[in-house]
């Protein structure tokens, strides 16, 4: 019964998907990492706990994040240079 489930539980087509995703992940991380923090502090705008780790996690990296600035920010998340700025989105409430 271990056998037949063991082959099934290990489904080689989503450990290839998986990896590459992975691999490609970790590209962008490691060769545009304004963008790929830019984009990954975008898709937690919502959940405040998220943002907060992502931002602190940015900046252990070296990225300046900047507030939110009336004159200079977006809706969005922004990578700007070699600088993140957050948009309007991230302040709660609003």
């Amino acid at each position: 019964m271990i056998e037949p489930a063991a082959s099934y539980s290990f489904n080689k087509s989503h450990s290839v998907c998986y990896a590459m995703i992975a691999y490609q992940t970790a590209y962008l991380k490691a060769h545009y990492p304004v963008e790929f923090y830019a984009a990954l502090i975008r898709s937690v705008e919502d959940d405040s706990d998220q943002l907060s780790y992502y931002v602190s996690e940015t900046q252990s990296h070296g990225i300046a994040v900047l507030t939110p600035d009336i004159n200079r920010s977006f809706n969005h998340v922004a990578a700007i240079g070699q600088e993140i700025r957050l948009g309007f989105f991230c302040i709660k409430g609003l």
